[in-house]
């Protein structure tokens, strides 16, 4: 749906938001499960900081992509936005692959 909104309308922004948003909801759902006392167990405190390592990368695309289409037309994106949104896209990504190998690890074992 996503690849759809961006081809409609011709601008990425849309696809963007709709992606980010949608891992969002996903995240929120995880954490709520998590937080549920009967669901509380052994591998489901993994896939949380997970999914807290996720939740890092889709507030990054969200903020960086609502900045960009608030900005003029001139400004292409501001200096927070181009400091900060590789910093806590590369942390977010290594995140996520660092706690997928502590997962098939600990699986291995």
């Amino acid at each position: 749906s996503a690849f759809l909104l961006a081809l409609l309308f011709a601008e990425a922004n849309w696809g963007k938001l709709v992606a980010s948003a949608s891992s969002l909801v996903s995240i929120v759902y995880m954490c709520g499960c998590f937080f549920v006392r009967g669901w509380r167990r052994y591998p489901n405190e993994l896939l949380l900081c997970r999914s807290l390592a996720d939740l890092v990368s889709a507030l990054t695309i969200l903020a960086c992509t609502l900045a960009e289409m608030s900005a003029e037309p001139w400004q292409l994106c501001s200096l927070w936005t181009a400091s900060a949104n590789p910093l806590l896209l590369q942390f977010g990504f290594f995140a996520h692959e660092a706690w997928a190998f502590v997962m098939a690890y600990n699986g291995y074992l």
